[in-house]
């Protein structure tokens, strides 16, 4: 083991200040000291904890109901479905409150698209629209506001990945719009 020498490591500073002629022994390593400048300590900047900016998804009674368009959001696309997904906010007409019905606007990452005249988009658009779009119609989704509708609402209680929420994460949606009323 008396051969086994390891040189120590320098820098390349360090190996650029040497003369060529001063080298060290056999194991023995240069320190040098440093003088410490001294360093101000300034208080980090505490971040402010974050602010939840989303809409709140309320919970109200399920069953068959009265609702109005009144707000669209989106097409935005949700990467956890990996698809575009458009949600429009109905008003309850019976009480107070709102009520979300998400739709499917399929999975091109490039744009929206109608996934078929058997989607939920087409059978809805097609109610709104009071009979189905010609060829090379435009699908405007404000096609929706202001307009009436029988709604079934039901509470989601599962996500994503099929698990049960718990009570403080659960909110009301629609699942079905079932008849036009007035528009």
């Amino acid at each position: 083991m008396a051969g086994n020498h390891v040189r120590p490591r320098t820098s390349f500073r360090e190996r650029s200040r040497k003369a060529p002629h001063a080298t060290m022994p056999a194991g023995v390593m240069k320190v040098e000291a440093r003088a410490l400048s001294p360093q101000k300590s300034r208080p980090m900047a505490i971040p402010q904890p974050p602010v939840w900016e989303q809409d709140d998804y309320p919970r109200v009674d399920c069953g068959r109901r009265m609702v109005r368009a009144h707000k669209i959001q989106g097409p935005e696309w949700v990467r956890g479905f990996s698809r575009w997904s458009l949600r429009i906010e109905f008003h309850l007409m019976d009480e107070p409150g709102t009520v979300s019905l998400f739709v499917n606007l399929g999975n091109d990452r490039e744009k929206p698209t109608v996934p078929g005249r058997k989607s939920r988009f087409y059978r809805y658009w097609t109610m709104a629209n009071g009979g189905p779009p010609r060829k090379h119609e435009v699908m405007n989704y404000d096609i929706f506001m202001d307009k009436c509708f029988w709604a079934r609402i039901e509470d989601c209680a599962k996500d994503s990945e099929g698990r049960l929420k718990s009570d403080g994460e659960r909110y009301s949606r629609i699942v079905d719009l079932e008849e036009l009323i007035a528009h």
